[in-house]
């Protein structure tokens, strides 16, 4: 019988969370490879990118089962991500008072995310959301929860934005 594989756990301390977090940090020695990541908008345009297939050789080689499309959307944010924040979850991070008192990523645009039932409809919105957060995130909360992407990981993110937000009463 063959061996039964896993998906990928995005954490810290996880094979997978370590084979990620070393290929993101191979790409800033491949430059053109960045780009080419940083250029795409859509997950098959991802796939076709030698950078995206270490990644996943990577990771079925440590015993992985891969979702493609999901890792293709993490590959090509990964690329977009400049520095790799942990202190806080990415749902925390968007809560965060940018200006004033206003969140980093605004609530309409929060929701929006969580009415996202694709990771494909999840890669142009997350792009955006993560040049809002200055390319600033937690790379491993994020890969976490897109290759996961359902009913749980939404709530765990409305969970962590709304009480994260700056008081209203102070607007």
């Amino acid at each position: 019988m063959p061996e039964k594989t896993e998906w990928p756990k995005f954490k810290a301390g996880e094979k997978a969370g370590e084979v990620l977090i070393g290929w993101w940090r191979e790409l800033a020695d491949r430059r053109g490879e960045r780009a080419d990541l940083r250029r795409t908008a859509k997950s098959v345009e991802v796939i076709l990118i030698p950078a995206y297939h270490r990644l996943r050789i990577r990771l079925l080689s440590a015993g992985y089962g891969i979702n493609n499309e999901r890792l293709a959307v993490i590959a090509g944010l990964a690329a977009r991500v400049r520095e790799n924040t942990t202190t806080d979850s990415v749902a925390r991070q968007m809560a965060r008072v940018k200006t004033g008192t206003n969140p980093q990523v605004a609530e309409l645009r929060f929701r929006r995310i969580l009415e996202t039932n694709s990771t494909e409809e999840l890669f142009p919105i997350l792009n955006r959301a993560l040049s809002l957060l200055g390319n600033s995130v937690n790379l491993l909360d994020l890969a976490e929860s897109i290759y996961g992407w359902n009913e749980y990981q939404k709530k765990r993110w409305a969970l962590e934005y709304y009480p994260s937000l700056p008081d209203k009463a102070s607007r």
